[in-house]
C-alpha cells in the first residue's frame, strides 16, 4: 500500500510539474487552457487514489470515489475539446455545451449512487461493483478520446513539420486508454485503478513535446497563422533534402505536397531555370498565365554546414502587364491632358457666350419695350448696356481662347457677385451678404462667380422666374451658397453641359453642389466650400 501511494504521490507532482511547465512555456489561448485542464482533473483522479489508499469505512471509501469520478466523467470531454483546439478544428458552441452537460451528468448520477444503485450496483468497503451508467460514461469516454485522437492522428499526416509534437500527443492518449481498458476488463488485477499511473506517463510526453517540439508557443502558432496569409509562396527544405514546411501559396502555385524533395522540386523546373537558380540564386517561371519569380536562400552553420533551403515565390504578372501598359498608359495620360483643357476651354466658351448672349437678348427684349413706349432716353440706356455686354463677352472670349483665366484667383467672393446681380435685367436680383469677405475664401471666388453666373443665364433661358435669391453665407470653416428662383421648376433636373459644368468646377477644388427643382417650386442650388486646411 505504500508502494502505491508513493506512485500515487510521484504522478501528482509530476503532473504538477507538467502544469506549471505549460503556463509557463505556452501562449493563452484556449489550446493551452484546456490542455492544464486535462493535466487538473488527473491530478484529482490520482488524489482520489490516495484517498482511498487512507479510507477506513464506507462513507470514506464513497467520498474518495467522488472524487475520483470528477476525473472519470470530464476526462472524456475535456480531451475531445483539447484536440479540436490542436487539430484547429472548430467546435460548435451547442455541442460543446451538450458534451459538457453529459458530464455533469454523469457526475450528479455518481454523486446521488446511493439512491439509485445506477452507478455502482453495488458498493461497500470490501466491494464494489460498476452499474450500467458508469459503463455508459466509459463508453462516452473512450468515443470522446477515440476521436480527438483520431483527430490528431490525421493533423499529424496533414502537417509534416509537427508531425513530432502531435506523435507525443496522441501516445499520451494511447498509453493510459489501453492501460484503462486492460484494467477494467480484469487483465491487469490490481486492487487500485492504475489508470492516473499511466497518465503520468503521458505528462512526461506532453512536457517532451512542450520542450522539444515548441507545443503550444505562441510564436510559432503567430508564425504559421502569418505565413498561411501572405501573398508570397514559401518552402523550407531541411539538411537531408525533404521539405519541412510550405504555405498555401507555394502548394497552390506548383501543386507539392508535404513529401516533396528539393531535387523532385528542381526536378519540375526548365534546365534554364534550374541554371538560373544555381548561379544567381533566382530564376522567372511560367506557371499558367502567371509569371512567378523563385527565389533561393541557403542557411549555414558557423562551421559552414547546410542547415535549410528557403524558397520564396512571388507573382510578378501584374508588374510585366504595367511594364507592357506603361507606354500605353503615358500617351493615354498625354491625350486626356489636350482633351481635358479643351474641354476646360470649351466650358469657358460656353458660360461666357450663354450668360453675354442670354443677357443681351434680356435687353433687347426691354428696349422692344421701351420703343412701343417711345421712351428714348430708356432705349439709350439700354442699348449702351447692351455694348458694354458685347464688348465684356468679346473679351472674356479672347481670354478663354487664349487659354487664360478671365478673372484673378486672389479675387474676392463678393466683387463679382456684386457686378453679376447689378448687371441682371428681367429678373428681380437680390444678393446678400452673412459675414466678412477676406482672402482666406479667394480660393473659391472664380468658381462661385462662374457657377453663379450660370445659374443666372439658366434661369432667364428656362425657368420664367421673376426673382432670384442668392445667399452668400461666409462662415468661419466654410463658404456656402444658396441661389433659389420662384420659377417653374422642373419633375425631372437634366444634366446638361451648364449643370455639369458647375458641379465639375465645384468638384475641382473640393466643394459639393447640390441641385433641387420640383414643378412649380422653381429651382434651387446649394454650393459649400470648405477652408482648405480646416
Amino acid at each position: 500500500m505504500r508502494a502505491f501511494a508513493s506512485v500515487y504521490i510521484f504522478s501528482i507532482i509530476l503532473m504538477t510539474a507538467v502544469m506549471g511547465w505549460i503556463l509557463t512555456k505556452g501562449n493563452r489561448s484556449r489550446q493551452t487552457f484546456s490542455c492544464i485542464l486535462c493535466q487538473l482533473l488527473l491530478n484529482i483522479w490520482s488524489a482520489s487514489q490516495l484517498f482511498q489508499l487512507e479510507a477506513v469505512n464506507t462513507r470514506q471509501l464513497f467520498i474518495s470515489y467522488c472524487i475520483g469520478n470528477i476525473g472519470i466523467c470530464f476526462i472524456g470531454t475535456l480531451w475531445f475539446i483539447f484536440s479540436c483546439y490542436t487539430s484547429d478544428k472548430k467546435i460548435p458552441k451547442a455541442v460543446k455545451l451538450l458534451m459538457l452537460g453529459f458530464s455533469v451528468s454523469m457526475l450528479i448520477m455518481a454523486f446521488t449512487n446511493p439512491l439509485h444503485k445506477l452507478f455502482y450496483s453495488t458498493f461497500t468497503f470490501e466491494k464494489v461493483i460498476h452499474g450500467p451508467v458508469f459503463y455508459l460514461n466509459i463508453l462516452y469516454t473512450y468515443v470522446c478520446m477515440f476521436s480527438g485522437t483520431a483527430m490528431l492522428c490525421r493533423k499529424l499526416y496533414s502537417v509534416r513539420h509537427k508531425r513530432g509534437q502531435l506523435i507525443m500527443l496522441v501516445l499520451s492518449a494511447v498509453i493510459p486508454l489501453c492501460t484503462n481498458i486492460l484494467y477494467l476488463f480484469g487483465s491487469i488485477n490490481t486492487l487500485y485503478d492504475i489508470t492516473p499511473l499511466a497518465f503520468s506517463v503521458s505528462s512526461i510526453l506532453v512536457l517532451f513535446a512542450t520542450n522539444r517540439y515548441g507545443f503550444l508557443n505562441v510564436n510559432e502558432i503567430a508564425f504559421d497563422k502569418a505565413m498561411e496569409n501572405i501573398s508570397e509562396g514559401v518552402c523550407v527544405f531541411g539538411k537531408n533534402g525533404f521539405m519541412s514546411y510550405s504555405n498555401a501559396t507555394m502548394r497552390e502555385l506548383f501543386s507539392i505536397d508535404n513529401d516533396c524533395l528539393y531535387d523532385g522540386f528542381l526536378s519540375s523546373l526548365s534546365p534554364a531555370q534550374r541554371q538560373s537558380v544555381a548561379e544567381t540564386g533566382e530564376a522567372e517561371i511560367d506557371c499558367g498565365d502567371k509569371t512567378i519569380r523563385l527565389k533561393e536562400y541557403r542557411q549555414f552553420k558557423k562551421n559552414g554546414q547546410p542547415v535549410a533551403i528557403i524558397l520564396i515565390a512571388s507573382d510578378i504578372t501584374r508588374y510585366y502587364e504595367m511594364a507592357r501598359q506603361e507606354q500605353a498608359l503615358s500617351e493615354a495620360k498625354r491625350k486626356l491632358a489636350i482633351e481635358s483643357e479643351r474641354n476646360r476651354i470649351a466650358q469657358e466658351v460656353h458660360d461666357t457666350a450663354g450668360h453675354t448672349l442670354t443677357m443681351i437678348n434680356s435687353l433687347a427684349k426691354l428696349i422692344g419695350v421701351s420703343a412701343d413706349k417711345k421712351d428714348l432716353a430708356t432705349i439709350e440706356q439700354y442699348a449702351r448696356e447692351t455694348q458694354q455686354l458685347s464688348s465684356q463677352g468679346i473679351a472674356q472670349l479672347r481670354v478663354s481662347i487664349n487659354n487664360l483665366r478671365g478673372r484673378s484667383e486672389n479675387s474676392l467672393i463678393t466683387d463679382g457677385l456684386r457686378q453679376l446681380a447689378d448687371s441682371v435685367r428681367g429678373l428681380d436680383t437680390e444678393l446678400c451678404i452673412q459675414g466678412t469677405d477676406s482672402e482666406k475664401y479667394s480660393f473659391c471666388a472664380n468658381v462661385i462667380y462662374e457657377n453663379t453666373r450660370e445659374a443666372i443665364t439658366n434661369c432667364l433661358k428656362y425657368s420664367s422666374a421673376e426673382r432670384m435669391d442668392i445667399i452668400v453665407k461666409l462662415l468661419e470653416n466654410s463658404a456656402e451658397v444658396y441661389i433659389i428662383d420662384n420659377g417653374k421648376g422642373c419633375s425631372e433636373i437634366n444634366f446638361g453641359n451648364g449643370l455639369k459644368g458647375m458641379r465639375e468646377r465645384t468638384e475641382k477644388i473640393g466643394g459639393s453642389i447640390r441641385f433641387t427643382s420640383s414643378d412649380q417650386c422653381g429651382f434651387s442650388i446649394t454650393m459649400k466650400f470648405p477652408i482648405k486646411g480646416e
